[in-house]
């Protein structure tokens, strides 16, 4: 998915923004799959990134540096 339209929400692409200046969109990542997160490199600075607490400890363990970067979401059912 990218843009969510009429929004400035991208969700799991992480390549689409890298045209715009950054800062301009809001991230979600919805899960830890390689074509979910595609786009995002260690040096990722974009902007932040929402996700639940799994997907972020995924994030954290395989980019580090990202840590301050990662917005952890409460899901409840």
């Amino acid at each position: 998915m990218r843009v969510i339209t009429n929004t400035n929400i991208i969700v799991d692409d992480f390549g689409y923004c890298k045209s715009f200046p950054k800062n301009t969109f809001i991230h979600f990542l919805t899960h830890f799959h390689a074509d979910h997160w595609d786009g995002m490199t260690p040096l990722w600075d974009y902007g932040p990134i929402y996700c639940s607490n799994i997907t972020a400890n995924l994030i954290v363990n395989k980019f580090p540096k990202l840590d301050h970067l990662i917005v952890r979401c409460e899901y409840y059912k």
